[in-house]
């Protein structure tokens, strides 16, 4: 009987040859490598691409990247309260106060403000903890040179006509949208106050802060998703400020103008926001 014959009816397996083996593994996986070029270059249309975006984004405002004095959002969260909690504690005015005005959101905690930064950022006494707070979807020029090189015109008057309405002890009230703080610990609200206590109508009434800056000229409106509720009364406001030619329409002559080509003879800042122009919420 045959060799092969023998081993097959004995039971012994054949085994292959060393070599054959080799010869075997390297057909089966083959080595595929990338040239170390194409890897480079694709590296770099990435990069491109995602700096192109960038710069689209900062142009059109779309809210994908986060620019300057900008809102972006921060995983940091504070317990977001409703007029329900600890017996409608979210709107109970601070000691000393006047009562709580008309047409208040529900959801507004009361506080009561230390101090002003500039137009849109202010710092106030919460529940006995002073926080910074970021008047969110508007924008006020900058008093201190920005990354456009240069001092924004009218930021010295916003900032002035904010801490003159916004004195320290003013009772304020602030409603959030979405986003609750930005990556600087910001709470970022819609801050509103009693219009009496800022000169802008009877006492009683509620008003938002953030919508006197802008029509009376001292800011524009800035959309940063997703805190968008209130864009379309700021989109008005800011026509209507254009229209009267107030602040910074007057001053200016539009949006991020230098400080130094600043309009003189323009009338002087006054708090103009028409009561009847606030739809009552709450």
């Amino acid at each position: 009987m045959p060799a092969i014959h023998e081993r097959l009816a004995t039971g012994v397996q054949t085994v292959p040859h060393e070599s054959d083996c080799h010869m075997s593994s390297s057909r089966r996986r083959p080595e595929s490598r990338r040239p170390s070029s194409q890897l480079g270059s694709t590296g770099l249309l990435i990069i491109g691409l995602v700096v192109v975006l960038y710069l689209v984004d900062q142009q059109f405002g779309w809210g994908l990247f986060p620019a300057g004095d900008a809102t972006p959002t921060s995983q940091v969260t504070r317990p977001a309260r409703t007029a329900t909690d600890a017996g409608n504690t979210a709107r109970t005015a601070p000691t000393g106060s006047v009562g709580i005005p008309a047409g208040l959101p529900t959801t507004a905690e009361a506080a009561t403000v230390v101090s002003v930064a500039d137009g849109d950022t202010i710092s106030v006494d919460l529940d006995g903890e002073k926080v910074s707070v970021r008047l969110v979807g508007i924008d006020t020029p900058e008093t201190y040179v920005t990354r456009t090189g240069y001092k924004e015109c009218y930021g010295t008057e916003a900032s002035t006509f904010a801490k003159e309405r916004l004195a320290p002890g003013t009772v304020v009230y602030l409603e959030r949208d979405v986003t609750d703080m930005d990556r600087y610990d910001r709470l970022l609200r819609y801050v509103w106050v009693d219009a009496g206590s800022i000169g802008a109508g009877p006492t009683g009434q509620a008003i938002m802060f953030n919508e006197v800056l802008v029509e009376d000229g001292f800011a524009i409106p800035y959309p940063y998703k997703p805190d968008v509720r209130e864009q379309p009364r700021f989109e008005t406001a800011a026509g209507d400020a254009e229209s009267a030619n107030r602040g910074i329409w007057c001053a200016c002559g539009g949006e991020r103008i230098p400080v130094e080509q600043t309009t003189a003879g323009c009338p002087a800042p006054v708090a103009v926001l028409p009561l009847a122009t606030l739809p009552l919420t709450g």
